[in-house]
């Protein structure tokens, strides 16, 4: 008769000593584990340290007066004006702030063009984005200008360096792009980006210029590679009423 060894028995023929077991110490679980933890709360532990770390990360390459926003920040509904995507029409309807960072977050296109005035709570918007990416390691906030005018000395110390930090990011966030008075500085600019585009690496990019001015600086293709349905998704911010 062929006999199945329990564990115990397994263990005392094998010269092995049995595990101390302990009970998970996660509050309300009763699985009996080998070490502090379950495995269910273990992989959950382990989750959630990853992505403190992605956000303590992210936290330290903003910009310190953009380090407080966080998609649940009771001040972000009171520094950011309505919040509306191009996806939902002309009479799409006003999304929160904590809303419409899940939504941009959530959306697989390479690109995110947060449109809107000054002082209408783009930079917010992205700084919480940049947070709530939850990949180590992964993200980099950049200004538009410091990046066209790095991409034209690329070879030069800090500059370089500042260059290949916005090329190797998963998730980049080039802040305030505007005409930079300078054709080479914008083709540099756009050439970042449309690099990131055919890798399909993600973009989320702040501007006050619409797509007129989108393509007297930076072109008709950039525009459209700023703007267009399939790799873009846009969002309109407007300024609080007084």
């Amino acid at each position: 008769m062929t006999r199945t060894a329990t564990a115990p028995s397994l263990g005392f023929e094998l010269g092995i000593d049995e595990p101390d077991w302990l009970t998970c110490g996660a509050k309300g679980c009763a699985e009996l584990t080998m070490g502090k933890l379950c495995g269910k709360h273990q992989r959950a532990f382990e989750d959630q340290a990853r992505r403190y770390m992605a956000e303590q990360y992210a936290v330290e390459r903003i910009e310190e007066r953009w380090q407080w926003c966080e998609r649940n920040d009771p001040r972000m509904a009171q520094r950011i004006g309505p919040i509306r995507f191009r996806d939902d029409g002309q009479d799409g309807r006003v999304h929160p702030p904590s809303a419409a960072i899940s939504r941009i977050m959530a959306d697989k296109r390479p690109i995110v063009t947060l449109v809107g005035p000054s002082r209408a709570g783009k930079t917010c918007i992205a700084a919480a984005c940049l947070r709530a990416y939850s990949m180590p390691d992964a993200t980099e906030w950049v200004d538009a200008t410091k990046l066209g005018e790095a991409s034209m000395e690329s070879g030069l110390g800090d500059r370089a360096e500042y260059l290949r930090r916005a090329d190797r990011a998963k998730f980049l966030v080039i802040d305030e792009l505007r005409d930079p008075k300078h054709a080479s500085k914008a083709a540099n600019t756009y050439g970042v980006i449309n690099d990131r585009h055919g890798r399909m690496r993600q973009t989320l990019v702040t501007t006050g210029m619409d797509p007129a001015q989108l393509s007297a600086v930076f072109g008709s293709g950039g525009m459209e590679r700023l703007m267009e349905p399939e790799s873009a998704l846009v969002v309109y911010v407007s300024r609080r009423a007084a």
